[in-house]
């Protein structure tokens, strides 16, 4: 009778807080992100170096996420070109950002891009203390080669 109350009793803590249920162990992610991926809310993350989001990959990170670093002071994201970042973080729930060097207030998510262009480069650096607004990071190539003119039958 006793198994029964305490088995309906986890039954019950489990849906008055879900979040009992979640896992609190930290994810290890690889420092190069080269495909589509997604960081799943409420969960911390581990990144060893700096974050590389390459070859068109798009990364998500939903409300909610830590991201941590063992090593470094501040969690960096680099986004080559044509990549994209979309940070879905909220003022009840933001993404943010922790190390092992620095303490919370101090720790920074830093998203880097850069561009080339006409022997020019053109770099981007975006420090965030926690991200609790939706941001998109998009790094791609805003120069088209175009040939216009008034003498064009389609200008």
């Amino acid at each position: 009778m006793t198994k029964n109350y305490i088995s309906l009793l986890v039954i019950v803590l489990l849906v008055i807080f879900p979040s009992l249920a979640q896992s609190t162990a930290a994810v290890s992610l690889a420092s190069t992100i080269d495909k589509d991926m997604t960081l799943a809310k409420n969960t911390t993350y581990i990144i060893e170096d700096q974050l590389h989001v390459s070859k068109g990959a798009v990364l998500t990170i939903e409300e909610g996420v830590t991201l941590k670093s063992k090593k470094a002071p501040k969690i960096v994201i680099v986004i080559d070109n044509g990549s994209r970042v979309h940070a879905a973080g909220s003022a009840d729930n933001p993404i943010k950002a922790a190390t092992e060097i620095a303490t919370e207030e101090n720790s920074i998510i830093e998203m880097r891009s850069s561009l080339s262009f006409n022997n020019a480069t053109i770099a981007n650096d975006f420090k965030y203390n926690a991200i609790e607004h939706p941001t998109i990071l998009v790094n791609e190539t805003p120069f088209i080669d175009t040939k216009i003119s008034s003498v064009d039958t389609d200008f």
